[in-house]
């Protein structure tokens, strides 16, 4: 099973890295294209709406006890249409958005039990709680991008 001290410090790291990044953009790095087609603005909001879902997700399998089940979904059928409403979002949105989703989200894993933990993962994907894995994925795209 995975081990909560090191999901937690994970998750920092990648949560300080976000911050830093996104301290650093200027205004007219948001509209760059990522390779994917996606702006700097996209993907940053890409990243605070799966932490803000799985904030969701988590906070209600901890109300219920542990008791509802995590559903799979069809991710491509939600980035599309999010990838084109994240356009809209001014950059200064996005950073605040990001930064509250990303400390919600780590702060709902610091505060879970070991034995949560394990309980949680009997139900659903570890990256639920291993935030540190979606966001280094489009860090280090956005970061390649910044470099060309």
């Amino acid at each position: 099973m995975a081990d909560l001290k090191s999901i937690i410090e994970e998750n920092q790291k990648e949560r300080e890295r976000l911050l830093s990044l996104m301290a650093a953009l200027r205004e007219s790095d948001f509209s760059r294209r990522l390779s994917n087609g996606w702006t700097i603005g996209v993907a940053l909001a890409h990243i605070a709406f799966w932490d803000l879902r799985q904030v969701t997700l988590l906070t209600q399998w901890l109300q219920k006890g542990g008791q509802s089940p995590v559903l799979p979904l069809d991710a491509d059928a939600i980035n599309a249409p999010l990838a084109i409403l994240s356009e809209a979002v001014p950059p200064r949105g996005v950073v605040k958005i990001a930064t509250e989703a990303s400390q919600k989200a780590d702060g709902l894993v610091a505060g879970m039990t070991q034995a949560q933990v394990d309980e949680f993962l009997k139900v659903g994907s570890e990256r639920f709680l291993r935030r540190a894995l979606h966001r280094r994925e489009h860090l280090d795209k956005i970061e390649k991008a910044l470099k060309n």
